[in-house]
């Protein structure tokens, strides 16, 4: 167990609300609520050394009251910095050509995994970018901070899986690797 962020969904949402977790024995409080919409909120706990279970989620809202989700959010043993990756390029692109990679990446542990960053480098000597007009810069080697569009700045949540382009020319072979740097 570890920082866990929680997307909340539903309505009535405020700036003010105080949102926490209950197993009718321990109460763990937000650490911090993120409030994004009327519908939408991110909830941060610490559950380092908290019971494992299941646990209500329960929120408050001064001027609506409190709303409870029964059983809704259960506690594991941590799973630490599960981030995963993958880049998917064409297999025989033409020579000296322009084509667009996409790099897959994902949380697949329990925890937070605080401001990721990998380096992608063309091992094969075939130019990198993350727009199409820095291809013409010849980098083989680009550092890539991983964020989910919407979510908390600066975390990647358990669960949380983003996609983004990556711009390459085929100069040379197409062979990558991927070393996460942060």
């Amino acid at each position: 167990t570890g920082i866990v962020t929680v997307e909340l969904t539903g309505s009535k949402f405020r700036e003010d609300m105080e949102v926490w977790l209950t197993n009718g024995v321990e109460t763990i409080y937000a650490d911090t609520v993120l409030f994004e919409s009327y519908y939408r909120a991110f909830a941060q706990f610490d559950l380092t050394g908290k019971t494992i279970g299941m646990y209500t989620v329960a929120a408050l809202n001064l001027c609506e009251g409190e709303a409870l989700l029964e059983n809704a959010f259960e506690i594991r043993e941590g799973e630490p910095d599960k981030l995963s990756t993958n880049l998917v390029f064409p297999n025989s692109p033409r020579p000296n050509r322009n084509i667009i990679m996409m790099l897959e990446y994902g949380n697949t542990g329990n925890i937070d995994i605080n401001a990721p960053v990998i380096r992608l480098a063309s091992v094969g000597g075939s130019w990198i970018a993350l727009s199409p007009d820095e291809v013409s810069d010849h980098a083989v080697e680009i550092s890539i901070p991983l964020q989910i569009e919407g979510d908390p700045q600066g975390v990647l949540r358990p669960g949380s899986y983003g996609i983004m382009n990556v711009y390459c020319y085929t100069a040379n072979t197409l062979v990558f690797t991927i070393k996460r740097i942060q």
